[in-house]
């Protein structure tokens, strides 16, 4: 129940106002909503199938200001650019059986399916455009994973090989299938944010386009691709839809997701589209870890604010093993760990947030975290907000500084 004594409010599922005026008209056989990796790899990929299809992106943001979302970091399984790197195949029935095993087998079997088969292939086909040194950019993570690494935790797998490359190179990587699909005549048109997608007889039929000089009507032949990106910006479909997080998350709390505001998945519900029934995944907002920035997801010994274990750190990987903290009574959770972290890391299962101790440069940061911390002492190494990393030569004098 919200403080009004409603359940949910939905508020969010407003209609569009209605057009009154349409600056012109056009008709294309495909609209794609979106020009992030999703709708632009969907536009390269249905002009190299249907070279004589019209095909149209729009695309809400302007094209040399346009904030493409990510990390650097594409998870994926079975490329060939994995091979090259020596990294193992996965048996695929193996990853789907797991892929379930952690949603508890809620998510579309053949969807994830899909998803495994062709996942790789992608990748290769996704960066097939860029030049010979944005490539060399592109390094595997736990690319020589340690033999204590266990192939599997509490009955679940985990795999090295995931990509990971600057922000300025998967920003690259975006445009140039942008500017492929251009090239085999895709139209995007950038600075067009979708109002509301037009249907007759239970069909779609097109959508109306808002742009600074006014509206612009799409009939389309084929179809609508919706491509606009997740909610977790909008805080109000985040009250309604994700009830776990919800429940976590006291008013006036901010959500702080790092996506979009869900104006897609409104549209296409609003068009007669079915939500998937919730809650859904999260987007980060139903668990909680300590340690995030100096020793990731590593499995150590986790307790609350007074000082008690909370958990099975190590159960599940990450995220489920990160759930339990979300749960805690407001104040600070605390990751507990000695000075022998750099060999503890090589046990660790290759997951999200994990510390690659291949990688050099991250092994130096952590280095570097922990001596700083060593001559701040009591004070600790202020890590930004409330994030703070104690250094201490006995457990009694950590604990006095916690």
């Amino acid at each position: 129940m919200d403080r009004e004594g409603q359940r949910y409010r939905f508020t969010w599922l407003s209609k569009p106002d209605k057009v009154e005026r349409v600056l012109k008209e056009m008709t294309v056989d495909l609209l794609i909503i979106g020009a992030g990796h999703a709708g632009t790899a969907a536009a390269r990929g249905a002009v190299e199938e249907r070279p004589e299809a019209r095909i149209l992106v729009a695309e809400q943001q302007p094209r040399d200001r346009q904030v493409i979302l990510g990390n650097g970091e594409i998870g994926h399984i079975n490329s060939k650019w994995q091979a090259a790197w020596g990294i193992p195949r996965v048996d695929i029935d193996e990853f789907v059986n797991d892929w379930q095993l952690r949603t508890g087998n809620r998510s579309d079997y053949r969807l994830i399916h899909s998803y495994a088969r062709n996942c790789g292939e992608c990748f290769d086909w996704m960066i097939e455009v860029l030049d010979d040194d944005e490539r060399a950019q592109i390094i595997p993570m736990l690319r020589n994973p340690s033999p204590n690494m266990p192939r599997t935790l509490n009955g679940f797998h985990a795999y090295p090989g995931t990509a990971r490359m600057p922000v300025s190179v998967q920003d690259s990587l975006v445009r140039k299938n942008q500017e492929a699909a251009e090239r085999k005549g895709v139209t995007f048109l950038f600075g067009a944010k979708a109002h509301e997608i037009l249907t007759e007889g239970g069909r779609v039929t097109g959508a109306y386009l808002k742009t600074d000089e006014g509206y612009i009507l799409v009939h389309v032949t084929i179809g609508v691709i919706i491509a606009a990106g997740d909610y977790s910006r909008n805080a109000a479909m985040c009250r309604d839809l994700l009830t776990e997080a919800a429940d976590l998350i006291d008013e006036p709390s901010v959500w702080t997701g790092h996506g979009w505001d869900g104006d897609g998945l409104r549209l296409g519900m609003l068009a007669g589209g079915r939500m998937e029934p919730r809650s859904h995944a999260a987007m980060g907002g139903n668990y909680s870890l300590p340690g995030f920035e100096v020793i990731g997801s590593t499995a150590v010994l986790r307790v609350d604010r007074h000082g008690e274990l909370y958990s099975d750190e190590g159960f599940g990987t990450h995220i489920l093993a990160a759930l339990p903290g979300a749960r805690q009574p407001n104040g600070m959770l605390y990751g507990v760990f000695d000075s022998g972290i750099l060999e503890q890391l090589t046990y660790q299962t290759p997951c999200h947030a994990v510390v690659d101790y291949c990688d050099e440069d991250r092994v130096r940061k952590l280095e570097d975290h922990l001596r700083r911390a060593r001559e701040k002492g009591p004070e600790g190494l202020g890590l930004g907000g409330k994030r703070v990393l104690y250094s201490a030569p006995t457990l009694p004098e950590l604990a006095s500084y916690m």
